[in-house]
């Protein structure tokens, strides 16, 4: 065999074994990216736990006063029906209104469902990233 013969076999092993090493790293780097981004998703859950615990709490007390205010409305339309001239029955069936309408506007204003919708945002900009 010629030397330059043996030389190129040698050249072509030495960037076979290059080529393999930079195959085998791709994969490893490949799977270590994987990894990462499930660790990143796993700890997003607490957060996202923690977000919904806030908006249910919310919902369950701005339910509670949904409740509460109708009730009234309907007891004070009731009042209003049976007797039109009563200037109190009309003045209640006022207030529940006015309850439902601030319910409404402060329900939107609330601090909690601002975090809610706040952190929901956060974690949906997240999730989209990956």
């Amino acid at each position: 065999m010629k030397p330059g013969t043996v030389a190129a076999i040698f050249l072509y092993g030495i960037a076979l074994y290059n080529n393999l090493v930079n195959l085998r790293n791709r994969v490893k780097n490949g799977f270590s990216q994987i990894d990462v981004q499930l660790t990143r998703r796993h700890d997003l859950i607490p957060n996202l736990v923690e977000a919904v615990k806030g908006y249910i709490a919310h919902t369950r007390e701005t339910l509670k006063e949904v409740i509460e205010a109708r009730n009234a409305a309907v007891s004070g339309l009731q009042n209003a029906t049976a007797d039109p001239a009563d200037p109190e029955a009309i003045k209640q069936l006022g207030a529940a209104e006015g309850a439902l309408r601030w319910i409404e506007s402060a329900s939107a204003r609330s601090p909690v469902a601002q975090r809610c919708t706040v952190r929901r945002e956060e974690l949906k900009r997240k999730i989209d990233t990956w």
